[in-house]
């Protein structure tokens, strides 16, 4: 009986120590969800140039308002909306306070996105739905939202890596996969209505990362900035295209 009761008690232990492993994995991937987040939504309000900007952000910490300032300090017109890409509501509700705050939308930036390592094996349906709803589903009903005032361009981004390199990012790297589908099948959709097309970087030279990526091929993120600012001229022919900015990394 002591045996019986040593043995339940050792795969108590056991079973415990494997839960406990498995929510420091799930903390991990928040973090970095959390992480990465932060960054795209930096990245969307410095990517975008003109005299008016509206950005999408969950919530705006002291790095944002920093930005915001110093557009504003310029002489440039921001404003806030806030939206959880992985609702519909959520998306529709914001497109349509857009419109009543600024009249009209001419230009659409995807650039808002999860990201975080997903082993396989180890993927939950909540990964999987984190993913697919933020990166592909947002991204359509944003669009289908957005074409009904008119929009002049979209500009989805995505990313260059490829499945070669994202063996453990498989559900990010499908939703990636799934926007440049879904860029080429609406430029059919909406014909000379609109123009859109897919970005696809490579690993960012940001300061905060250069010495984790120090060995890989990294890029400028001005050169994204200036190829967005190309897509945005006025101009009708490129519509439907991928344009990769890796320094041919994905080949290598």
């Amino acid at each position: 009986e002591d045996s019986e009761k040593d043995s339940n008690l050792t795969y108590e232990i056991k079973r415990i120590k494997l839960e406990e492993r498995e929510r420091i994995r799930e903390l991990k991937n928040e973090i970095e969800e959390i992480k990465d987040e932060r960054r795209e939504k930096l990245r969307e309000i410095k990517s975008e140039e003109g005299k008016e900007i509206r950005t999408r952000i969950r919530e705006i910490n002291k790095e944002h308002k920093e930005i915001i300032q110093e557009l504003r300090d310029k002489k440039i017109t921001v404003e806030i909306f806030k939206a959880d890409m992985a609702k519909v509501l959520d998306i529709t509700t914001m497109v349509r306070d857009v419109v009543k705050k600024m009249g009209h939308i001419d230009i659409l930036i995807n650039n808002a996105a999860q990201f975080y390592p997903t082993p396989f094996g180890k993927i939950s349906e909540k990964d999987w739905d984190n993913f697919l709803d933020a990166n592909l589903k947002g991204p359509f009903f944003l669009i289908q939202e957005a074409t009904h005032h008119k929009i002049q361009k979209i500009i989805n981004i995505a990313d260059s890596s490829g499945p070669k390199t994202r063996g453990n990012y498989i559900p990010y790297w499908l939703s990636k996969t799934g926007l440049i589908s879904m860029t080429e099948i609406l430029a059919k959709v909406l014909g000379d209505s609109a123009q859109i097309n897919t970005i696809c970087p490579g690993p960012i030279d940001f300061p905060e990362d250069r010495e984790r990526l120090k060995n890989d091929i990294t890029i400028d993120p001005q050169e994204i900035s200036k190829t967005i600012l190309y897509l945005l001229k006025e101009m009708t022919g490129i519509t439907g295209n991928t344009l990769f900015i890796d320094r041919g990394r994905r080949y290598r």
